[in-house]
């Protein structure tokens, strides 16, 4: 009889382990869903593990930008990249999916020189982006673009063209991917105005 117990015994103190083990495991997945719950965190990575096609999407936004931070987080259960950097000494914050769909940009929220989001800044012409002229020029036929112009509008980057048909005054507002926002003629006169208010 006592050799029977004997190889019982295993089996017993085996079936114990085995329910001990279940509250461990439950701990386990407890652990699983804290971690699942904190998919939303922000995590800084290098600029090198930012996937070509979304980087080539935040610097289509913003030509010209030199980013120097990148982080990744999760919304709403989709894979967001966001990429910090600077454009004539102004801070860019461009937001990105995985898949390369531009979600927001951001401008001068960080830096204390900023005044606003509306500020012009006059750049080159060489610095004007092909897209940007052509889209002007096929929206006034025969302009010929004396200055340009960049600025932000309710956080977007925006193009002004400014020149001349015929010696009228054009202004055409354009988006960085080349769709024409806005036109303009004959703005110019108000110096014509004030010359003579100031004769009276």
């Amino acid at each position: 009889m006592k050799w029977y117990l004997l190889l019982l015994a295993p089996l017993v103190l085996w079936s114990c382990q085995a329910s001990e083990s279940d509250p461990s495991q439950a701990a386990l997945n407890g652990e699983g869903r804290s971690a699942a719950m904190d998919e939303d965190d922000e995590e800084d990575i290098p600029l090198a593990d930012v996937p070509s096609n979304v980087l080539a999407a935040a610097e289509k936004a913003v030509p010209g930008i030199v980013f120097e931070s990148a982080e990744r987080e999760t919304e709403d259960g989709r894979l967001v990249y966001g990429l910090e950097g600077l454009l004539n000494g102004v801070r860019h914050e461009v937001e990105v999916a995985a898949d390369g769909t531009v979600i927001e940009v951001e401008q001068g929220e960080e830096d204390d020189d900023v005044d606003g989001d509306d500020d012009e800044e006059e750049i080159p012409l060489g610095d004007l982006p092909d897209v940007v002229r052509q889209a002007a020029e096929n929206a006034v036929p025969g302009l010929v673009i004396s200055k340009a112009y960049r600025e932000t509008e309710d956080g977007g980057l925006v193009y002004e063209v400014v020149g001349e048909v015929n010696g009228e005054r054009h202004e055409v507002e354009v988006s960085p991917s080349g769709d024409v926002l806005e036109i303009e003629k004959g703005d110019d006169e108000d110096d014509d105005d004030d010359d003579e208010d100031d004769d009276d």
